[in-house]
């Protein structure tokens, strides 16, 4: 029943619903209609219904509705841990997501002690690090940051990220100039002008580089117009 829930799982789209008589169907409520039956069509499997809340979580959180997307991932996260144990990648990775979910709500304190931990449980978990893991680096970083905690613990957890994000997305991907937009913030802080330039500089020409330069480009040349 999820996948027609999320066929259009958009949040600018608004349609004509297939199976509601030509009436708008709006995304909201097709995700509130996939979590009222949710717990009742799929009782019987308690890890089915720990991704599907999980998903309803993440969705909830892209468009902003951050009770309804924290009320799913804690149930998400709940039924993971009975189903799979605290030591697993299931949880780990729900509650990653659920702590990068509390960093965009701005409750820091939640957040990075989340994050934290989702971070450790992934580290004893992994052989090596994958794309997950880098971005719990970034949004603990973030956190950090955010929380007015030393710059130079966040420039590392963001150095720790980058290899991973490089490889995962590759060097002519936003999400890595995004990266070293960061760095370079972590390193006008600290003083290092040098640093900044460089990163600022990469990232630009990544921008450079892409069909459509997003919103961030303007902000890399503005932060390098200042230095």
């Amino acid at each position: 029943f999820l996948q027609q829930a999320f066929a259009f799982a958009d949040p600018s789209w608004i349609s004509a619903s297939p199976n509601a008589g030509g009436r708008d169907a709006r995304v909201m409520d097709l995700l509130a209609s996939a979590g009222a039956r949710l717990d009742g069509e799929v009782r019987d499997d308690p890890e089915v219904r720990a991704v599907l809340h999980r998903t309803l979580g993440t969705t909830y959180g892209s468009l902003a509705d951050y009770r309804n997307a924290e009320a799913h991932l804690r149930a998400a996260l709940d039924l993971f841990r009975k189903t799979r144990g605290q030591n697993d990648l299931e949880t780990a990775t729900t509650l990653q997501q659920f702590g990068s979910l509390l960093l965009a709500e701005g409750k820091l304190p939640e957040a990075e002690q989340t994050l934290q931990s989702s971070l450790d449980l992934r580290r004893r978990l992994l052989a090596a690090p994958d794309y997950i893991l880098a971005t719990n680096l970034e949004d603990l970083a973030t956190t950090k940051l955010q929380r007015g905690e030393d710059p130079k613990q966040a420039l590392a957890l963001y150095r720790e990220a980058e290899p991973t994000l490089r490889t995962v997305l590759g060097p002519g991907h936003p999400g890595t100039a995004g990266l070293l937009n960061d760095i370079a913030s972590v390193y006008t802080r600290t003083g290092d002008v040098d640093q900044a330039v460089r990163s600022l500089r990469e990232a630009i020409a990544i921008y450079e580089r892409l069909p459509h330069p997003p919103y961030e480009y303007g902000v890399s040349l503005s932060n390098l117009s200042a230095m």
